[in-house]
């Protein structure tokens, strides 16, 4: 009879587990996006771009607002939007996967030694965690001589996703390799635990103390993807718009949302010149003083910036009532993606409409494009600096057509309007 019991209770037990681990998962919904999706750090499709959903992948969405969901691993446990990895449309999630075109990405790694994980890639950035010997990871995203980590069971590809980065060099391919009695223990906490001890750096608790500073845009200000005049375009800052500024290096500001609680740089919209925000012109070099009749006269060189713009190309090629010229195609990598970027010169006489220009990147596309890669397409006005940003971006992934945009900025300093 006593033994009956305990086997009663037991299994009483045992329903009671099984419940509990029911209801902790009994929050938000189960989709599938229809299609390659993009995830991005805000709900919004000029938000920056985290990472990817492939046709038919399983996730969990929560949080609708304004049509955009936060997406979370399809196991998560927390309902917070602290635990998401990212957001996208809710048009494009189905409840039943249709095509399902999953693909492998990242590597499976292994550490050679005790490895520091940081917020950032950087040497001086904040310690996030620590990995032990021989403890397996997945990686991707690389960028020069790092990589962000994240847990071997990772599902969803994304930047929110990763526990952290981590130096290239410290890390070999996982086959063969056996992990230490620690490293097995830790790794293992890891993919069962939902609040693992290897916690991902943009989860990770603010301290508290205040950082950052909210400025108000004083004119248009253009966000670069790094502190360079030359690096890539991000998306344009309105007059009028609130940011957080913070981290200032070389003349040039991280800027975060405004309601960014995180001092991380991986979580910031992009980077913005000192200058640009605080509403004051662009320094320039001084050339050396000298007196005359008791005023200060300032010599000019005027013929170092006779070449500093590039003639406009002749165009060569017609269609759609376009006249336009293929100028340099380069390759480059971002955010661990393969794109092939082409700059395109319109010689247009008056400000092309953006349907147009769409419509032009839609037929140019299937003879730039390379297999394997993302393709940009840069479209250039006459008068237009072409090492500067274009007036209009279009972005592929496979064949559709993700982005599309027009930055009436990039017209200063040529003869069309700029309303």
């Amino acid at each position: 009879m006593a033994c009956g019991r305990m086997m009663r209770n037991v299994v009483a037990a045992v329903c009671l587990i099984c419940l509990c681990a029911g209801t902790a998962l009994a929050w938000g919904e189960i989709r599938y996006p229809d299609r390659p999706l993009n995830l991005r750090k805000a709900r919004s499709a000029s938000a920056a771009w985290v990472g990817m959903l492939f046709p038919g992948q399983k996730v969990r969405i929560a949080h609708e607002v304004d049509g955009w969901v936060a997406i979370y691993e399809p196991g998560e446990t927390r309902s917070s939007e602290a635990a998401a990895v990212g957001y996208a449309n809710i048009k494009y999630l189905k409840p039943r996967p249709g095509k399902v075109d999953i693909e492998a990405w990242g590597e499976l790694m292994a550490t050679k030694t005790r490895l520091n994980v940081r917020a950032e890639s950087t040497i001086r950035s904040e310690k996030v965690s620590a990995l032990a010997p021989g403890q397996r990871v997945r990686v991707d995203f690389p960028e020069d001589d790092w990589t962000m980590v994240f847990v071997p069971g990772a599902t969803i590809r994304s930047q929110l996703n990763a526990v952290g980065w981590v130096k290239s060099k410290y890390l070999v391919p996982a086959v063969g390799v056996t992990p230490t009695r620690q490293a097995v223990a830790q790794e293992d906490s890891v993919q069962a635990d939902p609040d693992p001890v290897v916690k991902p750096a943009p989860r990770v608790a603010s301290s508290g103390r205040p950082w950052g500073r909210i400025v108000t845009i004083p004119d248009d200000v253009v966000v670069r993807m790094a502190r360079s005049s030359k690096s890539h375009f991000v998306r344009t800052l309105k007059k009028g718009d609130k940011v957080k500024v913070d981290m200032l290096r070389n003349g040039w500001y991280a800027v975060f949302q405004p309601g960014e609680s995180l001092r991380r740089e991986n979580r910031a919209i992009g980077y913005a010149a000192e200058h640009d925000l605080e509403g004051r012109p662009a320094p320039v070099a001084a050339a050396p003083a000298k007196s005359d009749g008791g005023q200060t006269v300032i010599p000019i060189d005027r013929k170092r910036f006779a070449d500093a713009k590039r003639p406009d190309p002749v165009a060569d090629r017609n269609v759609h009532g376009f006249q336009y010229k293929v100028m340099e195609t380069s390759e480059t990598r971002k955010f661990g993606e393969s794109w092939t970027m082409v700059k395109v010169f319109v010689a247009a006489k008056k400000v092309p409409r953006e349907a147009g220009l769409a419509d032009l990147a839609e037929t140019l596309r299937p003879g730039l494009a390379k297999s394997g890669r993302n393709l940009a397409i840069l479209f250039y006005l006459p008068g237009m600096d072409f090492e500067d940003i274009a007036y209009g971006e279009a972005r592929f992934v496979e064949k559709t057509l993700t982005e599309f945009r027009i930055r009436k900025t990039a017209l200063f300093g040529t003869d069309f309007p700029l309303r």
